[in-house]
C-alpha cells in the first residue's frame, strides 16, 4: 500500500460536486489475500476518526508509518 498525504488538499469536480482530497491512497497487491489484508488495514483506518485525524495530521514518512501500523493491528 502506498499512501500520499497532502499537505494542501486537491479539489476535485465531478457530476457537480465537489470533492477535496487530503489523502490518496494507491493499492497494488500481488494476490487476493494481500488484496484483501490492505483492504481491511484501510477500512480500520477510515473508521477511526481518532486515527485519521492522526494521518491527515502527520508531518513525516515515521508518523505516517506509525498509524497504519496502528490500523494494522486493529485487524490483527
Amino acid at each position: 500500500m502506498s499512501v500520499l498525504v497532502l499537505k494542501t488538499p486537491v479539489v476535485l469536480s465531478a457530476h457537480g460536486q465537489q470533492r477535496s482530497l487530503r489523502v490518496i491512497f494507491g493499492l497494488a497487491p500481488t494476490d487476493r489475500q494481500t488484496h484483501v489484508q490492505a483492504l481491511s488495514q484501510l477500512l480500520a483506518l477510515l473508521q477511526n476518526e481518532e486515527l485519521y485525524q492522526r494521518l491527515i495530521l502527520a508531518d513525516n514518512h515515521d508518523e505516517v508509518h506509525h498509524v497504519l501500523v496502528e490500523a494494522t493491528a486493529l485487524i490483527s
